[in-house]
């Protein structure tokens, strides 16, 4: 059977993983549908569709992650100490997503990502003090608020 759908993102799955190269990556290697998309630069949906057009058999998908942590540790070392879910995930062993996950379980906002540390931010005297919190992320805990007052 041929392949059904012929988005670009298909075809560009299809051109960059002939049978031999998917069967390679997923059987052989054990890369993940995610993992391969990732190689390929297209979804796991156009991988996962790519897989069924080659007759190739999916593996069942890994149960959802039980892992939860602690809402005080997490709130204190994101929050207080603006740790990355990155880093927090690196010293618990888990993904980043799982971390994001618990964060929300918990209702504690997950700060963006910044290009400045609070501390360079607020150790330079040129950076206008209203434009501190919109430097090193959300703000969160600032009292600056988006709306006039």
């Amino acid at each position: 059977m041929g392949p059904r759908r012929r988005g670009p993102a298909n075809q560009k799955a299809s051109s960059a993983l002939p049978p031999s190269r998917f069967v390679e990556l997923y059987a052989h290697q054990q890369l993940g549908l995610c993992d391969i998309a990732s190689m390929v630069g297209v979804s796991e949906y156009a991988v996962a569709e790519l897989a069924r057009d080659y007759a190739i058999p999916l593996r069942p998908a890994k149960a959802a992650s039980k892992y939860t942590i602690d809402r005080d540790w997490l709130y204190t070392e994101h929050i207080t100490y603006g740790r990355s879910p990155g880093e927090l995930a690196r010293e618990r062993g888990v993904s980043g997503s799982t971390v994001t996950k618990c964060a929300k379980i918990h209702d504690i906002p997950v700060r963006r990502l910044s290009r400045y540390s609070p501390e360079s931010v607020n150790a330079n005297a040129d950076i206008p003090a209203v434009l501190v919190p919109a430097l090193i992320g959300q703000g969160v805990g600032s009292g600056y608020s988006a709306s006039p007052g």
